[in-house]
């Protein structure tokens, strides 16, 4: 998650007087994003093929340095706003681009908010669980509302360097606590909790597991495409039929693909 008003920094960067170290960290953004996207485009098996970096098993780590590009062009793009280095008309259209942004984020908040049993059938397959479509999409919904609140905002600070030279300082402010608060929301539930109950039930599995003579198990892959649909006649192979009371949907399915 790179956040709309960081990204915008980073593409304003290039109006600087570091015009060149600003392009060249856009093109090494860029080229980690391909690698990261791993054997779907020729690039990483290239990259493979380079002695030393065929044992480069998991390509996503190259995302880690995308990142830091773009940490730094959003850096960058903050110190040249406060210069007052950019033209009004590509302010103007970064301010005005945030704005659409902000609109649409809200819109789609709404959306998934107001009219979930029409959405959701559209963005997720029907899992047939003891959660609808509205439990389901709520913490997408309040995600939505909150990243079209902050374009807004980013929006009007950025609109503020369009204004008296005074009001530079204070919207270089309000932007940079616009990417910070962006960042710090979107990545607070990177490693979520669960209750305690999960990691404390005995799966009843196991002691049939445990009693077994041969004390060996293969486990069947149901996910190999085509395996689903042939054998269990459904696209997605587990799927929850009930959950304990006051479990989040997340939660719920690790405790039944525990069991």
């Amino acid at each position: 998650f790179i956040g709309s008003t960081a990204a915008t920094l980073s593409l304003l960067a290039a109006y600087g007087r570091r015009r060149r170290l600003a392009l060249a960290f856009h093109a090494l953004a860029v080229i980690s994003i391909v690698i990261a996207v791993g054997r779907h485009t020729p690039l990483f098996g290239w990259v493979t093929g380079v002695p030393l970096l065929h044992s480069l098993r998991y390509p996503a780590k190259a995302a880690v340095l995308a990142c830091f590009c773009w940490a730094f062009l959003a850096g960058l793009g903050l110190e040249t706003l406060r210069r007052l280095r950019i033209p009004r008309r590509a302010l103007a259209t970064a301010a005005t681009a945030l704005l659409c942004i902000a609109l649409l984020g809200g819109l789609a908040a709404a959306l998934t908010r107001l009219r979930a049993q029409v959405v959701g059938p559209l963005l997720l397959d029907d899992l047939g669980s003891t959660f609808s479509f509205g439990e389901l999409l709520a913490p997408t919904s309040q995600r939505l509302a909150v990243a079209a609140a902050l374009a807004g905002a980013g929006a009007l600070a950025l609109a503020g360097f369009l204004g008296p030279r005074r009001w530079a300082a204070s919207s270089g402010v309000l932007l940079a606590a616009v990417v910070a608060v962006d960042l710090f929301l979107a990545h607070q539930g990177l490693n979520p909790t669960a209750p305690v109950g999960l990691y404390t039930h005995r799966p009843p599995l196991i002691e049939t597991l445990l009693g077994s003579p041969e004390g060996r198990l293969y486990a069947y892959d149901y996910f190999v495409p085509g395996r689903s649909e042939r054998l269990l006649h459904r696209s997605v192979p587990y799927l929850l039929s009930r959950a304990p009371a006051g479990w989040s949907p997340k939660a719920a399915q690790a405790l039944g693909m525990r069991m």
